[in-house]
């Protein structure tokens, strides 16, 4: 009697086909929001430098927001063009003063931290109405913001070997633009002070390669995804 032998490769067969799947799809989250009373209470000081100077504009900067409810610090995202305005809203990410509502995971219920992102509007006559808030022009560069990367996608880069002083600590940030299907489309360097570039330039490899997944942002109206620029920092070890 001749032996079965079917199902030994039908085995092989599955296992290669799941090997080779995709990966399952990230839990659905919600992403972190910034408190209105907090920050209301303690709104970015106008510098009386840019008053006398003119100067006005609006500042993106991007808010980690910890499960606590915390805003533990801050990093311009994209610049007003006047470096005391800048200055003003990344202090008031840092001094732990203003609360947030946490990114929360859908399908356990546990909220996590992240990286997320308002933009401020610093002008001359109307201190009131300076609020977070959009660009009036959603077709200006970087008008959207507000994505958020997903944690569970997050493998972390491997440290490059063409660093100054390899596996000594440090951090490198970027901003990405987040599709509307949770894909990073592209990402840029964000330069911060002692920030050596091919750290850099190994976390904006790694935001590229495809398996990192991200929250997109939210049209204001419509309430339907869009696609918006992000926030990311990362430290080396």
């Amino acid at each position: 009697m001749r032996p079965n032998l079917l199902p030994f490769p039908i085995l092989l067969l599955t296992a290669a086909c799941a090997a080779g799947g995709p990966p399952p799809a990230p839990d659905p989250k919600t992403p972190p929001k910034l408190d209105a009373v907090s920050f209301t209470k303690w709104q970015p000081i106008y510098p009386s430098a840019s008053v006398r100077q003119g100067e006005q504009g609006a500042v993106a900067v991007a808010m980690l927001c910890d499960e606590d409810g915390h805003i533990t610090d801050g990093q311009v995202m994209v610049s007003s063009g006047f470096p005391r305005l800048d200055a003003s809203v990344e202090q008031g990410a840092k001094a732990n003063r203003w609360r947030c509502t946490p990114g929360l995971n859908l399908a356990t219920q546990k909220p996590f931290a992240a990286w997320g992102a308002f933009r401020y509007h610093f002008r001359l006559g109307r201190p009131d109405t300076s609020t977070p808030s959009a660009p009036e022009d959603g077709s200006a560069p970087y008008a959207h913001i507000g994505a958020v990367l997903d944690p569970q996608s997050f493998t972390p880069p491997p440290y490059p070997g063409q660093a100054a002083a390899p596996h000594e600590p440090g951090q490198a940030a970027i901003r990405f633009l987040c599709g509307v299907d949770g894909k990073i489309i592209r990402a840029e360097p964000l330069s911060s002070p002692g920030t050596a570039p091919a750290l850099t330039d190994a976390l904006v490899a790694a935001a590229q390669g495809g398996g990192w997944r991200c929250l997109p942002g939210t049209d204001s109206t419509t309430k339907a995804p869009m696609e918006a620029w992000g926030f990311y920092r990362y430290t080396f070890k």
